[in-house]
């Protein structure tokens, strides 16, 4: 019998251990990240650039070409008041590219409008709204821009274009918006690929216009969008929500014929097409479940409870002989 305790005791202490190493300290460990997080960045008062002289005024690197453009980065920046933005960038012809910046906005973290084509890129920002009014990042009467690795959240519509085309959207990660995660509005020939949109409204991906065509919405994560029974748009539209995203254009493809893929939707039941809400009737053919990812914690408590009632068994079995 002293055998047997002395064998539970040391069980319990090794599930112990587990616990302590496996299971996560969500509240410390979000702390700290913030903490460095916000350490990193150099605050900074909004920043109106309207022409190429403004980037050497505030003084960024770069010369404005492909080669060498300008940079504005690892700034903090917090913009407050109805129409303000954080970083506003108009009628300029010189290359830029808005990259690891935190934003912190009551309407629109970054704008970009009406600049030469190809010249914007935008990369690996955070942009926050406080009201839910506004976007995160908005791009407007535009060639060519690339929107991609930010993370956007707490907006009307987080990633709003506007009059655009050939834009790239790729690997952001957007959530919690009033409205829709991405919306692009008359916008043609533009890739909305490899994002994740979760808990908006309504559509996580939302197409608006007739003119919008030509885009590919494919290998995004859509979780738990769609919130709201009904969806408005310019409130002259209006309909039952039935699924996570929505295009009134023609010619837009939700998968990618390649890898034979879609998109993956947590409201996807496995089977079938996934239709596509509006009036274009779009559908994603090769639609893709989220599956359910256990936690290591989990699978480690798993085998220390296999390997304890065994060894409880086995000795039950051959320790009194």
């Amino acid at each position: 019998m002293k055998l047997y305790r002395k064998m539970i005791m040391h069980l319990s202490i090794i599930m112990f251990i587990c616990l302590l190493v496996s299971a996560p300290n969500e509240i410390s460990s979000f702390n700290e990240i913030d903490k460095m997080s916000l350490s990193y960045y150099t605050v900074h008062d909004p920043i109106e650039v309207l022409n190429d002289t403004a980037f050497t005024l505030y003084g960024f690197d770069g010369a404005g070409t492909e080669e060498n453009p300008y940079i504005i980065e690892n700034y903090k920046i917090e913009s407050f008041g109805f129409l303000s933005n954080g970083i506003y960038v108009t009628g300029t012809t010189a290359h830029f590219i808005i990259r690891n910046c935190y934003l912190l906005a009551e309407y629109i973290g970054i704008n970009v409008h009406a600049v030469a084509s190809n010249t914007a890129q935008i990369i690996n920002n955070t942009c926050i709204g406080t009201t839910e009014m506004g976007g995160g990042i908005g791009v407007s009467s535009t060639t060519g821009c690339s929107i991609i690795n930010n993370t956007c959240s707490n907006h009307a519509c987080s990633i709003h274009t506007n009059e655009v085309d050939n834009i790239i959207i790729r690997g952001n990660l957007v959530s919690d918006c009033l409205y829709h995660g991405i919306g692009i509005r008359y916008t043609s020939s533009t890739d909305i690929i490899g994002n994740e949109i979760s808990n908006c409204s309504m559509f996580g991906v939302a197409i608006v216009g007739g003119l919008s065509n030509f885009n590919y919405v494919y290998h995004n994560i859509f979780i738990d969008n769609g919130k709201v029974e009904t969806y408005n748009i310019d409130n002259e539209r209006f309909g039952e929500i039935t699924s996570q995203a929505y295009d009134e254009g023609f010619s837009n493809t939700w998968y990618d014929e390649g890898s034979k893929t879609g998109n993956y939707y947590s409201d996807y039941s496995g089977r079938g097409d996934y239709l596509i809400d509006g009036p274009s009737e779009s559908v994603d053919i090769y639609p893709q479940k989220i599956r359910a990812t256990r936690s290591p914690y989990l699978f480690i408590m798993s085998i220390v409870t296999l390997i304890a009632l065994t060894s409880i068994r086995v000795f039950k079995r051959y320790g009194s002989k």
